[in-house]
């Protein structure tokens, strides 16, 4: 016998994922204090543009800008998490945007990898973006809320 009925994956993830953009951010802040995951060098003269231990010359912090982008994706998740979605729409769409800040975190990051235009980390957010919109919008048209509300059954076998 479950001792949660009606608590499914999809139903988990929409709980789990409205903190992960405040893990993620900490995270990231995180890979700025141990010098990880420096940027790509820039100008100087640029108020934005630091000295790294681990890099030379001077470059973006990308690591705090990513940690802001995973921030701004907070009040969305929960707005769409606020206007109780089907089961999976609000795991399914934080997917998606995190793939997208991703995308956009690559821009100041420094490149291991390019195919022509796009980056191997560009790369991996492109399917994350499409899968994530993709079941988002599945999930929408399955359209089964389950409210998993905390409840007191007693136990009769006592």
């Amino acid at each position: 016998m479950r001792k949660h009925r009606g608590l499914t994956f999809s139903v988990l993830a929409d709980e789990v994922v409205v903190m992960l953009p405040v893990g993620l951010a900490l995270t990231r802040i995180v890979n700025f204090i141990n010098d990880e995951l420096v940027g790509n060098v820039c100008v100087p003269d640029h108020p934005w543009c630091m000295k790294f231990p681990s890099a030379e010359g001077y470059r973006y912090p990308s690591q705090i800008f990513e940690s802001l982008l995973d921030i701004a994706v907070l009040p969305i998740i929960l707005l769409v998490y606020r206007r109780k979605p089907p089961d999976g729409v609000v795991a399914w769409t934080w997917f998606a945007l995190y793939g997208v800040t991703r995308s956009l975190a690559e821009i100041w990051r420094q490149t291991d990898l390019a195919v022509g235009p796009l980056t191997g980390g560009q790369l991996l957010a492109l399917p994350m973006i499409l899968i994530g919109i993709l079941l988002a919008v599945a999930a929408a048209r399955r359209g089964r809320r389950t409210d998993v509300a905390p409840s007191f059954v007693p136990d009769a076998r006592i």
